[in-house]
């Protein structure tokens, strides 16, 4: 076995989402949407392959994205889900995490895999941008029900979205409106009635080969259901 990161780093970032864990934070004052009557329903933010931190220059590849430009997508793209939401009795709400939410997994500016990328900005930076992004657009959706952050890991993020996680759920510890699912597992799945979710990247799995999948993986939650779907990012 070899180490991802020398120990005296792994030990310091433990200590940091422990310091972070024991803060003391009242959630914020939001105001939340009127109670709808009608059938309880689930809302799924799927905000895939948002890449915080990838440059591009319109004329070479057809259109400019930068970290300011992706903050202010991300941003719009939460009010557009919130409003279509509005109308409906949401119970609960799963707000997917990861999927290639940060461009690069590295101060090298590559990828987990080593890919080099085009970026704008330093990954502090960037990891800076994305954390406040997220505790927005969570605090945001935290208003029309209750939230579960589910992490899925992109081939792009698979470490930097792990330490996300980690940081949104320290920062939601004492809101009870808001559960993380930051475990290591590169698919979640999510059971709402008869309806059974498959969350995945996308990258790592023949996709011919995902209903067998999830009969395997979650084989009760594949006998009580009778709608089952797929949620993937990266194609």
């Amino acid at each position: 076995l070899k180490r991802i990161l020398p120990k005296p780093l792994l030990d310091a970032a433990e200590a940091i989402y422990e310091r972070l864990a024991k803060l003391s934070r009242k959630p914020a004052n939001v105001v939340r949407c009127k109670p709808i009557a009608g059938e309880p329903c689930m809302a799924v933010m799927c905000l895939q392959d948002a890449h915080f931190g990838k440059l591009c220059w319109k004329p070479e590849t057809g259109n400019n994205y930068d970290l300011a430009i992706a903050e202010r997508m991300y941003a719009n793209a939460i009010v557009d889900l919130i409003d279509e939401s509005k109308h409906r009795n949401i119970a609960k709400v799963v707000f997917l995490l990861g999927n290639d939410l940060v461009h690069i997994d590295n101060a090298n500016n590559t990828t987990f895999a080593g890919t080099p990328q085009d970026v704008e900005g330093r990954l502090s930076k960037i990891i800076e941008t994305v954390e406040m992004a997220v505790i927005n657009a969570v605090e945001q959706a935290a208003t029309i029900g209750p939230v579960s952050v589910q992490l899925v890991p992109g081939n792009h993020d698979t470490t930097t979205s792990y330490h996300v996680a980690r940081t949104i759920k320290a920062w939601f510890r004492n809101d009870k409106r808001v559960e993380v699912e930051c475990g290591p597992a590169p698919r979640k799945y999510v059971q709402w009635g008869t309806t059974l979710l498959g969350l995945a990247h996308g990258d790592g799995e023949k996709h011919e080969s995902l209903p067998n999948i999830m009969a395997t993986e979650r084989p009760e939650m594949w006998a009580a259901s009778t709608c089952r779907e797929w949620l993937l990012g990266h194609m």
